[in-house]
């Protein structure tokens, strides 16, 4: 049984550690917060699942119809921001094939 890559032993390791550096009052105190926090987290993401299982379910939808998203806007067709020239547009004898 290995959680997250720590099997048995190292589990036992940290507690006994953790009860020598901390004591038993402090020990039973963290433990209590550390399972609140795990509680908390539960919590937060018992929704998350479903939640993602609706917008792929939408995501689906629109790809079937063959509606774009808000995130897939078609192109404008002006260019709005600086573009590096084609090399078609360079002036001169430049040529990156003949090297000297």
């Amino acid at each position: 049984m290995n959680i997250f890559g720590v099997g048995p032993l190292e589990l036992l390791l940290v507690l006994v550690l953790g009860f020598v550096v901390l004591g038993p009052a402090r020990m039973a105190t963290m433990a209590r917060k550390a399972g609140r926090l795990v509680k908390d987290v539960g919590k937060m993401t018992e929704g998350l699942p479903r939640t993602l299982e609706e917008l792929a379910d939408e995501s689906g939808e629109r790809r079937r119809r063959g509606e774009q998203g808000p995130e897939k806007q078609p192109a404008p067709s002006e260019p709005t921001a600086w573009q590096p020239a084609k090399p078609e547009q360079l002036h001169g004898d430049h040529n990156p094939d003949k090297l000297g």
